[in-house]
């Protein structure tokens, strides 16, 4: 059971840039964008390497981070977050893009490998543990025998970005219940596809 008093580094990654905006490489940044907005964060602020706001949810203290570098240099931001506030790894989620999943599917982790992420890896070097957790979402691998880089650093077709507000708020609901009860319950609960049930 989560400690009232627990503090949390919620961890968003993508590309700063304007080009970057809205890319698939940058649904971390989204998903951030999205929590701030329904905690009811505080303003966005410069401060060790990336974009930092501050929310309260239910007596929980939540940093949301938005690192500025670009993603192979993420580690740094996170590790100097985490180690200024005092947040344990275990209290570290970084929220990332998987092209190995679905497009739609939610995947969450305690620990675990980079994957081929070059986030995850920084990240992983500048903690010096990869004990932290992982909300991985997948937008799909593109089409076969197609350029990879071009299908993650491009934008979401307009059926695509109808449903991307469906996979925030499930990655939501599954930090709202690891605050509230435990990892293991939020990925009984929400490790699958946002998309299974349209309304």
């Amino acid at each position: 059971m989560a400690d009232t008093e627990s503090a949390y580094l919620i961890v968003g990654l993508g590309n700063p840039g304007k080009e970057y905006e809205a890319t698939r490489h940058n649904i971390g940044f989204q998903a951030v964008d999205f929590l701030s907005g329904d905690w009811r964060a505080g303003s966005w602020a410069s401060k060790f390497g990336g974009q930092l706001c501050d929310a309260k949810w239910q007596g929980k203290r939540v940093w949301l981070l938005k690192p500025m570098g670009y993603m192979n240099l993420s580690g740094g931001p996170v590790q100097q977050t985490a180690h200024f506030y005092k947040v344990g790894p275990e209290n570290v989620v970084v929220i990332c893009d998987d092209v190995n999943l679905p497009f739609g599917e939610v995947r969450i982790r305690a620990k675990g490998g980079a994957g081929g992420h070059n986030g995850l890896k920084s990240i992983q070097a500048s903690l010096g543990t990869d004990g932290y957790v992982r909300v991985r979402l997948g937008v799909g691998g593109g089409v076969p025998g197609r350029d990879l880089t071009g299908h993650v650093l491009g934008r979401f077709r307009s059926e695509e970005s109808r449903d991307v507000s469906r996979i925030l708020e499930r990655c939501k609901g599954a930090l709202e219940t690891f605050f509230t009860r435990d990892l293991s319950v939020a990925m009984s609960q929400f490790n699958g596809s946002a998309l299974e049930s349209k309304e």
